[in-house]
């Protein structure tokens, strides 16, 4: 049997789930990574932008990688939703 990782679960993350904030030309982007409830080795990635506090815009995708924060960051499709917000 394989050793298990420190913080994973057969494999698969424990506490996938987290968000956190980025302030980018006077608007915050709330990024998420959450783990899909019905197949646990699929996560779901979505940035939010809040530039007022009526005005909210939204883009994501699913994707079977456990990423960290800096590379979601720096995913074509969240950069192009940055630069168009």
């Amino acid at each position: 049997m394989a050793k298990e990782e420190i913080g994973f679960k057969q494999g698969v993350p424990e506490n996938p789930d987290r968000s956190w904030e980025k302030k980018t030309n006077g608007k915050t982007f709330i990024f998420t990574k959450s783990r899909e409830k019905d197949n646990s080795k699929v996560f779901l990635y979505r940035c939010i932008c809040l530039s007022d506090k009526d005005s909210k815009s939204m883009t994501g995708f699913h994707s079977e990688r456990d990423l960290k924060p800096q590379e979601v960051e720096e995913l074509p499709q969240f950069l192009n939703f940055i630069a168009g917000s």
